[in-house]
């Protein structure tokens, strides 16, 4: 009840695959680690309290899957343990049954809330996705299927593996960063090319016992140009945030010696001309017609104050004041 593939050795038998993508590609459990003192044996068993359910229930929403499609893997995947008969369907339920009940087990015993949020979710969904009832089965909707695996690959067991790891086995208060965010960013889209791939070669058995997945509804000659593209985009997207970034990195460099102090601009200005003899003698008359101007009005404001002083001007109304504000 494994993940059952074919070695790429041509002279190898198949192997199994116990631990799925979402699992070998998450580092969420390394983020909350801050200095080496955290990398103890409480750290390790804490690890080991997440991983060891972890793989329980991905062995139950895998087992339980070919449990419901022995007779499409006959046609997609005949190497697979129930559709090559190597296991019977009496031990294909034992061994989902008992993965499940043990995974549950333990995410109760550890009392790590956000461990055990992850395995219920998880174990909804895939019951969801493979379960033949009504309303359910949703692996026969391609968004809806996506929408699992994007789900618990890329937001559910990053954010459930940290949370466990930072709060419940380090002892740290809950913060998230902006790494954890990049990496729930990053498992996002490559979860969604992992549910966008993961059809192609399965595209005979799911158009004969109606399972509408992206390769059957495009085409599976269509489909990887669909998938070419999506990269293609992901790709330009990619480069043009690094060339902002570069940019960005430029024009700080540029703005910061203009802003530093004293001025790095305003000190080449009074160098250019200071050094200029027309224009130091252009900017001597423009400082004496400001200083010029000045005194006029500082004159202005004594004579008037001294009107004040002397009694000439007393208690007024804003529109008398003003016109002795013109007279003056």
């Amino acid at each position: 009840m494994l993940h059952y593939y074919p070695s790429p050795c041509l002279n190898t038998p198949p192997k199994y695959q116990v631990l799925d993508p979402d699992y070998r590609n998450n580092i969420s459990f390394l983020l909350p680690v801050e200095t080496i003192v955290d990398l103890s044996p409480t750290y390790f068993i804490g690890l080991l309290k997440a991983l060891v359910p972890s793989v329980l229930m991905n062995i139950y929403v895998v087992g339980l899957n070919q449990l419901f499609d022995v007779e499409i893997d006959k046609v997609n995947k005949p190497y697979l343990p129930l559709a090559s008969g190597k296991f019977s369907m009496a031990t294909g339920i034992l061994i989902v049954s008992a993965s499940l009940l043990l995974s549950l087990y333990m995410g109760i015993t550890f009392q790590s809330p956000p461990l055990l949020a992850a395995l219920l979710i998880s174990f909804a969904l895939g019951s969801v996705y493979s379960i033949e009832l009504p309303f359910l089965r949703w692996k026969k909707h391609a968004f809806l299927a996506a929408s699992c695996i994007l789900i618990v690959r890329a937001m559910v067991v990053q954010l459930a593996f940290f949370v466990h790891i930072q709060k419940f086995v380090l002892g740290k208060s809950i913060f998230i960063p902006r790494s954890l965010m990049f990496a729930t960013a990053f498992m996002c889209f490559f979860s969604a090319v992992i549910a966008l791939f993961k059809d192609i070669p399965d595209v005979e058995g799911d158009r004969d016992y109606g399972i509408q997945s992206f390769s059957v509804s495009l085409g599976q000659e269509r489909w990887p140009m669909v998938l070419l593209s999506y990269t293609e985009l992901l790709l330009l997207l990619r480069s043009y945030q690094s060339s902002l970034s570069q940019i960005k990195s430029q024009l700080k460099m540029l703005a910061r010696p203009m802003y530093s102090n004293p001025p790095a601009h305003g000190a080449s200005v009074v160098a250019n001309a200071a050094g200029n003899p027309t224009l130091f003698n252009e900017w001597k008359a423009e400082m004496e017609m400001m200083a010029g101007g000045i005194k006029v009005d500082r004159n202005y404001w004594m004579a008037f104050l001294q009107k004040i002083r002397m009694g000439r001007i007393g208690l007024l109304s804003q529109s008398r004041l003003a016109c002795s504000l013109s007279q003056a």
